[in-house]
Formats: C-alpha cells, sequence, structure tokens
C-alpha cells in the first residue's frame, strides 16, 4: 500500500471552506452533504459539540478528514453518526416474501414485497465517506474507511451494537433514478435529486407524510427498477464490497429513495475493531527499516489516525517512528490503538 505522511483528524470549522467547495462537486445521490451552507455549518458545529461531549449521545456526529501532510491539503470524509434515528424514524424498504396457493388451479407464486419500516432507528451509521478522484484507486480510501472503526473500537461506549452503512444506489449522471421513476416519484410527485436533498436540508417529516402506507409488490415495477434493487451504484462498489470484507452483510433493506443496499454488522464482529489492540509505546526511533504495516491511533477523543510501518517486541510493547510519534502527537509510554492494514 502506497501510503504518504497523512493524517485522519476531526472535521473543524477551519475546514468549512473545504467542505463547501466538496459539497458543490459531489456526483447526483451523494446527499450526505448537500450544497447548503447553513446546513453544512449547522453541521460541522453539531461535529465540533460531538467531538467536545457537549450534546447527547444520541444527537453527536463524528465526521473526519484525510489531510495529507506534505501539501497540507483535504483529500477526503468519512463519518459516523452515533444513532441513525436520533429524533426522526429512520426509514427503509424492507424485503419480504409473501406466497399465495391456489390448490384448485395448482398455481403457486411467490412474491417480493417492499414494506416501508424503521427496523434500525437506534443503530449507529457510517455515513459521508468521500474521496477525492486524484486519490481513489490506490487503495487509500481503505484507511480512510476503516479509521472510523478505530475510533469506534476506542469508544465503544458511545456506539449502538450494531452498525449500519447505506450504499448509495444506482442513478445515471443526470441523477435519475430508475427504481425512484417507477416508484417514489407516484408518492412525492418531485425529482428523485430534489427529494434526497430535501431529506439532508429539510428533515424527513415529509417521508412520513407521503410515503405509501401498504407494502409494493415487486413485480409491479419496471424492470428497471426491479434490476437495481440492493444494487450498489458503479462508483459505491468498493465501498460496499471493503464492508463485507470487515463482516458486514445484506441487510435485505434497501433505501426508499434509490434502493441501494443498507448494509449490518454487529459492533463487537466487525473485523477492524475485533483484531484491534491497544499497547504501549515503548521507544520512538528516526526511521523503522522493518516491522509490520498498521493502521494506528492516538488515544485521545480529539483523535488523530495515520498509518506507518511499527515493530512489536514479544511483549505486545511497541517502538514507533519518529515521523509517526509527530503525526498522532505521542511520546514514550503513551498508548495507542492499531490494528493491521
Amino acid at each position: 500500500m502506497d501510503q504518504g505522511a497523512f493524517v485522519i483528524r476531526p472535521l473543524r470549522s477551519s475546514d468549512f471552506d473545504w467542505l463547501y467547495e466538496t459539497s458543490r462537486n459531489l456526483d447526483p445521490g451523494l446527499t450526505s452533504l448537500p450544497s447548503n451552507k447553513e446546513y453544512l455549518r449547522h453541521r460541522v458545529d453539531i461535529v465540533e459539540k460531538s467531538f467536545k461531549e457537549q450534546l447527547p449521545i444520541a444527537e453527536r456526529v463524528f465526521l473526519f478528514v484525510r489531510e495529507e501532510l506534505t501539501s497540507n491539503k483535504l483529500v477526503g470524509i468519512a463519518g459516523i453518526q452515533a444513532v441513525a434515528g436520533p429524533q426522526v424514524p429512520f426509514y427503509n424498504f424492507q424485503i419480504s416474501t409473501v406466497s399465495q396457493l391456489c390448490e384448485k388451479l395448482e398455481i403457486y407464486l411467490e412474491h417480493n414485497i417492499l414494506s416501508v419500516v424503521n427496523n434500525f432507528q437506534a443503530a449507529s451509521e457510517l455515513i459521508s465517506l468521500w474521496l477525492h478522484p486524484d486519490y481513489r484507486g490506490k487503495d487509500l480510501s481503505k484507511c480512510l474507511s476503516l479509521s472510523r472503526f478505530l475510533f469506534m473500537a476506542q469508544y465503544a461506549q458511545f456506539f449502538s451494537n450494531e452498525v449500519i452503512a447505506e450504499i448509495r444506489g444506482v442513478c445515471d449522471n443526470n441523477g435519475n433514478s430508475p427504481f425512484w421513476d417507477s416508484l417514489g416519484r407516484h408518492f412525492f410527485a418531485m425529482d428523485f435529486t430534489e427529494a434526497d436533498y430535501l431529506t439532508m436540508s429539510s428533515g424527513k417529516q415529509y417521508i412520513s407524510d407521503l410515503m405509501p402506507r401498504v407494502p409494493i409488490y415487486v413485480r409491479l415495477l419496471s424492470e428497471a427498477a426491479q434490476q437495481v434493487i440492493g444494487e450498489p451504484h458503479p462508483t459505491a462498489r468498493a465501498a460496499a464490497y471493503r464492508l463485507h470484507e470487515e463482516g458486514f452483510k445484506f441487510s435485505k433493506h434497501v433505501d426508499i429513495f434509490d434502493a441501494g443496499p443498507l448494509l449490518h454488522a454487529h459492533t463487537n464482529e466487525i473485523k477492524t475493531i475485533a483484531n484491534s489492540k491497544v499497547t504501549n509505546i515503548k521507544a520512538i526511533e528516526n526511521r523503522l527499516q522493518e516491522g509490520s504495516l498498521v493502521l494506528t491511533s492516538n488515544d485521545q477523543f480529539d483523535v488523530r489516525i495515520t498509518a506507518s510501518i511499527i515493530d512489536i517486541d514479544d511483549n505486545g510493547d511497541v517502538t514507533i517512528s519518529n515521523n509517526m510519534a509527530k503525526i498522532l502527537e505521542l511520546a514514550p509510554g503513551d498508548q495507542i490503538r492499531y490494528c493491521p492494514i
């Protein structure tokens, strides 16, 4: 893995201009960070208060940015919402099967149906994973994604015992969703991009007011809509695959707008969380020639995370490089949490 000097750290108010500019250039369907200054300023305020423990746990949102240290350039963002539905219902379509039998005619049929539910109201949610296009395809997004699990492992008391991730569903470059065109448009009387934007910028009350009240038979949808149910957008497949590697599974729930899959895992069974270890820093050396490549965080709530080589002795204590110590602001005797990459 080709990793330059970088740090993953909490989003700060001083990052606002970058955050807003980034939101203006996101692809259609990536509306967890809408291009709305008022919303984004409020979001940053929530993040800063979350890291200062000034909000109830259920209202906390933790957003992290990846900063390239050679250029001081921000290139990515990822986050965790402590509770998916802290104040309003967290809606999804649940996929289930019903069967019908007419013995007289010897006809047996099975139908997939979609029902609006809020089964993951109390789960913690992975949100807002994005990496600049120039830094994709180099496996750099892996560290950004996994860094959230190191933080969750360190501060397990702030998170649920189950974690979900809504993967972006299929839509074209103009923001047209075949699932929405076949289903959602008839209930919400608006375009897909407008509905998805309203979810983040204006709350979710309109979903409760307008969503279908009865189960939807999948066979009644267009062929194009049926084909994308539970399918990730091509640009989201790598992120979905990475979560599958961590132990996440398709939950048989999909997004009510684009039918993207909702992945689910028990927190203590997530690979990075289960395999992470806490240990002491025995020594700091100018440079390490050999050792284990790991993702490492300090033990501060104002967390700093990076990838580096460490030398692990027979007692489990570690020697780290001087460069890593500077990035994570560590000294001999401090503790770190790490996991293999």
